[in-house]
């Protein structure tokens, strides 16, 4: 199938992949494996990962349009008779959500459309009603048994989630209509009457009885079967995207190794269950790919304002992100009465499963472009003139570059002090430290954060390609004490015969003038 090698920009109909010879990843094994293991299932996955190209390949299984899977896995290996089923698709992307109202009406006309498309006329009697009888009227009429997938479910709930009091009552209403739509699949007749059943969705949702409607669903969200069902695995993009590969390095003067090497850095990490193999985000590599650039694609195509507003509501630290741990119960749901942070940016991708103790999930960014692009999206929502302290803020990386160490602290003073001075209670250590970690991370630099040495953890590392800062944050004390800390705990050592040059980075910050107070630097001798 991947014979013309033209990239899939912006396609998610497999028959469309067919038509016009779009480069198409292979995973049909997994559905077979659906298909043999059960018929009910649940999957999450971040927003452009795929899901909605799954369904239409579901769709096309199950319309029994066998040529369009020609050369693919389940062509060639699984035992199918390829009849052609009923298929019933609700797709939340293309369903009004602004209000109950909306969602009941524009349910309704779904519903009577697909009756029309299969010649079934249908009795407007509610939504409800509609959904039963179009299922039982399907089977009935073609003899076959029906297949019903629903994608994006949950974005008539969480399109409102962030917009005040009036929005998390229009999500609880939404979600108790969703509540008596998916009961419906859940009545005996209808129970008859699937096939299959197949749910996408970001989230999913505890204690609002959606689910316990459909308890039935296998939940393949944290299967390590289907880790890398959605999103390219490393082997997946060498083997399918030798040839934009080639023709990216070629642009760039570099080996398609070296390219590889970027790519990885810049898109892969995404982790999803136990097993450790990471995937790409299938938007922004093929992106990357087609521009021949490393911008950031993926974040850009949605802005987490409710996130955002959550971390501020809470004074949740940036830097408290990675490292998390959370238990498997606390990975998988999240209830629109309590939302909580790190599930929640799990779910949506912001965050993802960087390592398992076999009772811990340790949470990270997944790669550059989500990090980076959260920080900066972060970090802008601190200041009143955005466009000016964005200058200050790329000019950090470079004055750092050029060890023009005065310039720097000048410039992280004047950032500072643009901060409105009624955002935080927080005018701690752990916030200045937050808050210069998010400022770097912008401008650009590779920053560690909480670099683990044999005694302890350092605050900030910045590299360089032959130049290394170690930094670490007081707050009301004195630079000499964050100094003789660095020293103590021997926090640079680790850089010691790597050939780079080495700095010391002691910084005071003061609570009442909320603004770096004194630095000093110095240039260790091992």
């Amino acid at each position: 199938m991947n014979k013309t090698k033209k990239l899939p920009i912006d396609e998610s109909s497999f028959e469309k992949f067919y038509d016009n010879g779009l480069i198409y990843v292979d995973k049909t094994q997994y559905i077979a494996r659906m298909i043999e293991e059960g018929s009910r299932y649940f999957l999450s996955r971040p927003r452009r990962m795929g899901k909605s190209l799954l369904v239409s390949t579901l769709e096309c299984f199950f319309q029994g349009k066998r040529d369009l899977f020609e050369g693919t896995w389940i062509e060639q290996n699984f035992d199918w008779e390829w009849e052609e089923h009923p298929v019933v698709i609700l797709d939340f992307n293309g369903i009004d959500y602004e209000t109950p109202d909306y969602l009941e009406r524009s349910l309704t006309r779904n519903l009577i459309s697909w009756g029309k498309h299969y010649n079934i006329k249908l009795d407007d009697f509610g939504f409800v009603n509609i959904f039963q009888e179009l299922i039982v009227e399907l089977q009935k009429r073609f003899s076959k048994r029906v297949v019903v997938l629903i994608d994006e479910y949950d974005k008539a709930i969480i399109s409102h989630l962030g917009e005040g009091i009036a929005g998390q009552d229009i999500a609880k209403r939404n979600r108790n209509i969703l509540k008596r739509l998916f009961g419906v699949l859940k009545e005996s007749q209808v129970t008859k009457a699937l096939q299959f059943l197949f749910l996408t969705g970001v989230t999913k949702f505890a204690r609002t009885s959606i689910f316990s409607e459909l308890n039935n669903l296998s939940d393949l969200t944290l299967d390590e079967r289907y880790s890398t069902f959605l999103g390219y695995t490393q082997t997946e993009l060498i083997e399918n995207f030798s040839s934009p590969l080639q023709r990216f390095a070629k642009a760039k003067q570099i080996s398609n190794q070296q390219l590889v090497q970027e790519i990885t850095h810049y898109y892969n990490g995404y982790r999803f269950t136990e097993d450790p193999e990471t995937v790409y985000n299938p938007y922004s590599v093929t992106h990357c790919l087609h521009r021949q650039k490393f911008l950031n694609f993926w974040f850009e195509t949605g802005t987490p304002t409710l996130l955002t507003k959550l971390l501020k509501e809470r004074d949740y630290l940036f830097t408290d992100l990675e490292g998390t741990e959370l238990k498997k119960d606390q990975l998988s749901s999240y209830d629109i009465d309590s939302l909580e942070i790190n599930p929640l940016l799990l779910q949506t991708g912001y965050l993802t499963i960087k390592n398992f103790d076999n009772t811990f999930y340790e949470l990270g960014f997944p790669n550059k472009e989500v990090k980076d692009s959260f920080a900066n999206f972060v970090i802008n929502s601190f200041f009143e003139s955005k466009q000016p302290t964005a200058i200050q803020i790329s000019k950090l990386s470079r004055q750092l570059l050029e060890e023009n160490t005065e310039e720097f602290f000048q410039n992280l003073h004047a950032i500072f002090a643009d901060i409105p001075y009624n955002l935080s209670d927080k005018k701690d250590e752990a916030y200045f430290h937050a808050l210069t970690y998010l400022m770097l991370i912008t401008s650009g630099i590779d920053v560690r954060c909480e670099v683990l040495t044999n005694r302890g953890r350092s605050d900030l590392v910045v590299l360089f390609q032959s130049l290394v800062y170690v930094m670490e944050f007081k707050c009301d004390q004195t630079a000499e004490a964050a100094l003789s800390q660095i020293r103590e705990k021997g926090y640079a050592e680790k850089y010691q015969g790597s050939g780079k040059k080495v700095i010391l980075m002691g910084i005071n910050f003061s609570s009442v003038a909320r603004n770096v107070e004194e630095w000093r630097t110095e240039t260790p001798t091992f």
